[in-house]
């Protein structure tokens, strides 16, 4: 079959769905009323050449942005948001022996690579300087590489979308981020992506060549794309139920901790009754005043309170608000809204049963199962599409964003002992990784030989062949009094 009759087909049935999916989140946010976010559930914002009503829910799934999802969102975006970002050129095998570049990348940019990148990694050239770095890191007029970042990420997990625009202006290629509230329409093969700016009533038309989509693909449907928020919406509303609730049983609940009683007037002749007085507004108020000028604060806590004509009972009333359960259904909305995000509760500050183990585990669970996911999607998308927009002809950029891993600082020093042990890591690589400078003579390995002593007499220090004993490294880097380079020894 001929490739146009395939993507007529294609066209054919993306609209349909389309239609299909505009039906049903009209039938969904009528079932719900004002719906609060009920539209979430709904918000499928399918790319196949849709109108508005694909997108309409967009500013709702933001506006959700709130408690713990943006606890959730968060954690994802400025994490993701402080990542390093790496450009290299692939270069033909055959070339890389003539530029004396044998083994591809350094081994430390290696480690750093996504998944999809490490079968090529003698293939790449790292390149230090770049327009393309230039850009990342001052993308428009506006913001940061930071934020970026951070802002395409939450993008992805509350809407599943995320533009990038990167126009040519003044001799340079920016990068606009487009929020997904702005598109108005795209057509089926993504040729030209209308938006309309918060406030506009004029759209304006993005070349699809100059734009960077970043998606969450829906396994559903090929043509659009799904969000995290999308598939948390009931515990999202029930949690925002469950907080409107608690809002409004203190807005208004009354909580009065005492009451007081005021006397009657005496009673009449002839046997009827006295009545209990109606106080003036300002008469109640100078009671409560005069009460609490003689029986208010720490100072008078516990002390007695005379009861006179004026007031003839003090009595407690009730002070707490008749709840549906609020502290354990929020407890499981909580639960529900963090694993839907992949977010543990202890790296979002939770202390109850937590050390430093479990935080440690989370943060590697964290990071291998939620940030390294999306650096790998990122880094596949920036590579696919925004790598051809900074390349030059017969050039091909790769972009990726360095992989984001747990640190626990008591690891990292067994990790660096062994190292010492092994005679596998010098000087001055022990001193970098805990932000020291290096020394003269630092970059030997370190031995694991018992060190010299300090001072040493001319007929202890030769040994049986007339000469001196061997320096260990790690004794000089170790001990304070025969490191030259301490702050002590520098005074000195």
């Amino acid at each position: 079959m001929p490739a146009d009759p395939i993507q007529g087909a294609k066209e054919a049935a993306s609209l349909s769905l389309g239609r299909a999916r505009s039906a049903d989140a009209a039938k969904a946010s009528a079932a719900s009323g004002r719906g609060v976010i009920g539209e979430i559930a709904a918000a499928s914002a399918g790319m196949d050449g849709q109108n508005r009503a694909a997108f309409a829910h967009a500013g709702e799934q933001y506006r959700a942005n709130t408690n713990w999802v943006y606890a959730c969102t968060r954690l994802v975006s400025q994490r993701i948001a402080g990542q390093t970002v790496h450009v290299a050129r692939e270069v033909d095998r055959r070339t890389i022996g003539r530029r004396g570049q044998k083994d591809g990348l350094p081994d430390a940019v290696k480690h750093s690579l996504p998944e999809f990148l490490k079968a090529d990694a003698d293939r790449l050239e790292p390149l230090d300087s770049h327009p393309l770095l230039d850009s990342l890191d001052n993308p428009n007029v506006f913001g940061t590489r930071w934020g970026l970042f951070a802002c395409s990420a939450v993008g992805l997990e509350v809407t599943g979308h995320q533009l990038w625009w990167c126009p040519v202006e003044d001799g340079r290629r920016s990068i606009m981020p487009i929020p997904t509230t702005w598109i108005d329409e795209v057509d089926a093969r993504r040729t030209v992506w209308t938006i309309r700016p918060s406030g506009s009533a004029e759209t304006q038309d993005l070349p699809g060549e100059e734009v960077v989509h970043l998606f969450y693909p829906d396994p559903a449907d090929p043509f659009s794309a799904l969000s995290p928020l999308q598939r948390n919406a009931e515990a999202v509303v029930a949690d925002q139920q469950i907080a409107m609730a608690q809002r409004q049983a203190f807005r208004n609940g009354i909580f009065p901790r005492k009451a007081l009683r005021v006397g009657k007037s005496p009673d009449l002749p002839g046997g009827t009754p006295g009545r209990r007085q109606t106080l003036t507004p300002d008469q109640r108020k100078q009671i409560i005043s005069a009460i609490k000028a003689v029986y208010g604060g720490v100072v008078n806590y516990d002390q007695p309170m005379i009861l006179d004509g004026m007031i003839e009972e003090v009595f407690d009333l009730s002070i707490g608000p008749k709840e549906m359960d609020f502290l354990g259904s929020s407890k499981v909305t909580k639960s529900r809204i963090l694993q839907g995000f992949g977010v543990s509760p202890i790296l979002l500050g939770e202390v109850e049963g937590a050390n430093r183990a479990s935080a440690t585990v989370a943060d590697d669970i964290f990071c291998s199962n939620k940030i390294n996911p999306i650096i790998e999607l990122l880094s596949q998308s920036l590579t696919k599409w925004l790598g051809p927009l900074f390349a030059e002809p017969n050039e091909k950029l790769v972009v990726w964003i360095e992989r984001a891993k747990a640190r626990d600082p008591l690891i990292d020093l067994q990790k660096y002992k062994l190292l010492a042990d092994k005679e596998a890591i010098t000087v001055n690589e022990l001193r970098r990784a805990y932000n020291l400078p290096d020394i003269d003579g630092g970059d030997v390995l370190i031995s694991a030989r018992p060190s010299a002593p300090a001072v040493a007499s001319p007929s202890k220090a030769a040994g049986t062949n007339g000469h001196a004993d061997p320096v260990d490294p790690l004794g000089l880097f170790l001990n304070p009094r025969l490191n030259p380079y301490t702050l002590q020894n520098l005074r000195s």
